[in-house]
């Protein structure tokens, strides 16, 4: 095992990094399944044995050819039955075949280090014209892009972005569970510096799952600069933070350690590794000194600088300030004490401790909950138990913003005052504790619920979960006492129920007639008197694997999407090319689907990643380019945060174009 690249502990084994194996085809074999001969850099020849059970994602069959360059991505010896050594490739997402040689390929790779701006074929200074087709090439003129065209980029181009997105890939990153592979250079270029324990490692909340992390390391309730919603109206992250008419959705926040005040704002660092420039301040920079961190809750992202830096605006009294001494390591340790100092008989926080299947640990070695101040202790234990309450995740709009942590009396009262003649402050009063005096009735009611669902043979209705209740205890559920307006935010608020919207046919209208009802352990099946039942012994029998499907049967998640890809590519430019064949539909990357029902709408397959992709492909379809594509269907639900379609997938709104594809 080498140490540099593997550790062993406890039984198992982690990668410390990512590694990247290149070397040159030398010999073809098609024999039961492909064997490559291949030449590394240094001369050495080794084996690779195809072994794929299912269609390849970005490893080519017709790209195995003799002079092209194979990159295989955190390869391992393998020890075959002839007591020879090679490689045993198991995975169609790990691997990569460049269509040039390795000298050709090395070449390509040292342009694009050392002088990306320079011409790709004579090496002149500043070169203007760009490639295109990918973007990426430039030269000083339409002889040498000629000229390098027939040479090597003919077989490249389509090749450029993975190229560039390898050789911009940060090896040195752990790995943290979620291995970078080639479908994902394919697709991506933006990156966190650091990623989230949970996987999370993009610049979009269109790609994330749920986090199970608690604490300020849940990238969802404190996320980084870059996933924060636009200050535009039009902005690509404003649909998961609000509704079309601007009313927030939940709450979140953003955490930075400062590094530098100025008179109007301050530079910090996210813990993601982001830098981020907060202007524009109101509530003023006093009392900040660098090694503080601040909590800035609604902050918006109002631009990107040119050194990557976030423009992040944050509102008069919406933020707090936590004087630590260690900064966010300090900060992420007094969360870690934070939890473990609450309540363990408090039956809401001992289910959602034991939920949580990633939880941070205290240390002692390190700035912690003890060392804070008094008003900052108290401040932490309140974003804590409200995070463990899941009061995150659900807003009532501007009153609810308001008054989510009394943000407007706790901003003011964790300053410290500057020094001044006596005066008369008057203090507005301190909003209502954050747990309800009727606490203990609402744990009583958490344990009357789960004990009237698994009496129940199947899931209930929410409608009917009233009547049931009081059959059962021989009361009414009275969840207005309780200070809930619904029953939907009472259910919400206990562990270990589960809520799925799905509305009954002729039963809109009725309290609690959208929702289903069940155990969280709970395995019941529909109602067979539901419509869709047949539907969903259908998709009981589904497998996850590559299958073929038509792009008018996968269904959007999102009500909007941008325009361009994340490499930058124009949405109808990438139509065009695939129209005229300047692309093939398998040079896309291949889109996630998953088999599930929505809100208000029964179950369909939906996009688990690839919206932007899904519209190319409707397009396509739409003036009969295509019949059907390759998907993968995965053994996942679209998260509720990534599921902002009103329309039950059937079209999406292309943010700056009038257009939109419908059935």
């Amino acid at each position: 095992m080498h140490p540099h690249y593997l550790n062993e502990a406890f039984g198992s084994v982690m990668m410390l990094r990512h590694w990247c194996l290149l070397g040159e085809i030398q010999e073809v074999a098609m024999v039961i399944r492909p064997r490559l001969a291949v030449r590394d850099r240094c001369g050495n020849i080794f084996r690779v044995h195809v072994h794929i059970t299912q269609r390849s994602s970005t490893l080519r069959m017709e790209d195995m050819k003799v002079g092209y360059t194979l990159a295989i991505m955190c390869p391992e010896k393998h020890a075959f039955q002839d007591c020879t050594t090679g490689i045993r490739q198991e995975s169609g997402d790990t691997a990569f075949i460049f269509r040039a040689p390795l000298s050709q390929l090395t070449k390509e790779t040292d342009r694009l280090v050392a002088h990306p701006r320079r011409c790709f074929h004579c090496d002149a200074g500043e070169a203007h014209d760009v490639c295109k087709k990918c973007g990426i090439a430039v030269y000083c003129g339409a002889r040498c892009q000629l000229e390098h065209w027939r040479e090597v980029h003919e077989h490249l181009c389509p090749q450029m972005l993975v190229l560039r997105n390898l050789i911009q890939l940060d090896f040195a990153k752990h790995p943290q569970g979620n291995l970078s592979d080639f479908c994902e250079l394919a697709a991506v270029t933006g990156q966190l510096p650091r990623g989230c324990a949970c996987g999370f490692h993009d610049v979009e909340l269109a790609n994330s799952d749920d986090c199970p992390m608690l604490g300020f390391e849940n990238h969802l309730d404190y996320p980084p600069a870059s996933c924060l919603p636009d200050t535009d109206a039009d902005g690509v992250s404003r649909q998961f933070f609000f509704d079309a008419d601007g009313v927030a959705l939940r709450h979140w926040a953003l955490i930075v350690e400062v590094y530098q005040v100025f008179e109007d704002g301050l530079f910090a660092e996210t813990r993601f590794g982001e830098k981020v420039c907060i202007v524009g301040t109101k509530w003023g920079t006093r009392g900040v000194i660098p090694g503080n961190c601040v909590v800035c809750f609604y902050a918006t992202l109002q631009s990107v600088g040119k050194d990557g830096t976030y423009i992040v605006a944050v509102r008069d009294k919406q933020n707090l300030l936590f004087r630590t001494k260690a900064g966010l390591e300090g900060l992420l340790n007094a969360d870690a004490g934070a939890m473990d100092a609450l309540s363990p008989s408090d039956f809401v926080v001992e289910l959602a401790l034991s939920i949580a299947n990633i939880r941070s640990i205290a240390r002692s070695d390190v700035e912690g909950f003890m060392d804070l101040a008094v008003t900052d202790q108290a401040l932490l234990t309140k974003l804590v138990q409200r995070q463990v309450y899941g009061k995150f995740r659900t807003c009532d709009g501007t009153a609810d913003v308001q008054c989510f942590l009394n943000l407007t009396f706790a901003c003011e009262a964790n300053r410290d005052p500057l020094p001044q003649h006596p005066v008369t402050v008057a203090h507005s009063a301190p909003g209502p504790p954050l747990v309800p005096a009727a606490s203990e009735q609402l744990t009583q009611v958490g344990f009357d619920l789960q004990a009237v669902l698994a009496q129940q043979p199947r899931r209930l209705r929410g409608g009917e979960l009233p009547r049931a209740f009081e059959q059962f205890h021989g009361r009414s559920l009275e969840w207005k006492s309780l200070g809930f307006k619904t029953l939907r935010r009472l259910l919400n608020t206990c562990p270990g129920v589960l809520v799925t919207d799905e509305p009954a046919s002729g039963k809109h209208g009725k309290s609690g007639s959208d929702m289903w009802v069940s155990l969280q352990s709970s395995t019941n099946a529909p109602s067979t008197n539901s419509p869709n039942s047949e539907k969903s012994e259908c998709a009981g029998a589904l497998k996850v694997g590559f299958m073929f499907l038509r792009p008018d049967q996968i269904h959007f998640t999102h009500d909007s999407i941008k325009s361009k890809f994340q490499d930058g590519r124009q949405l109808r430019e990438t139509l065009r090319q695939l129209k005229e064949c300047e692309l093939q539909c398998t040079d896309i990357p291949t889109i996630q689907v998953s088999w599930h029902a929505g809100e208000g709408c029964d179950a369909r397959f939906w996009t688990y990643t690839g919206n932007r992709r899904l519209w190319v492909f409707r397009q396509l379809q739409a003036e009969g380019g295509v019949q059907d594509i390759q998907v993968l269907c995965v053994s996942k639900t679209v998260p509720k945060l990534r599921m902002t379609t009103r329309n039950g997938g059937c079209s999406v709104r292309l943010r700056g174009d009038m257009l939109a594809i419908g059935h």
